[in-house]
């Protein structure tokens, strides 16, 4: 399920935040690397050894 999108303003650009929970399957089928694009992983193997609570956040600009 998609939650609500959620707008943040900062000094530099205004961004929307979704989360997703997609699989690592789906995702190298949909998604190419994009000069735009980076990923922040906000739980990984630095904080907890099981891969199914991992979760990455994909970031682009969206104006700019």
């Amino acid at each position: 399920m998609i939650d609500t999108p959620h707008l943040t303003e900062s000094a530099e650009q205004i961004a929307a935040v979704i989360h997703l929970d997609i699989p690592r399957t789906w995702m190298m089928q949909a998604f190419a690397p994009a000069a735009d694009l980076w990923e922040w992983y906000v739980v990984g193997p630095h904080r907890s050894p099981n891969p199914a609570d991992w979760r990455t956040e994909l970031n682009r600009p969206l104006i700019g």
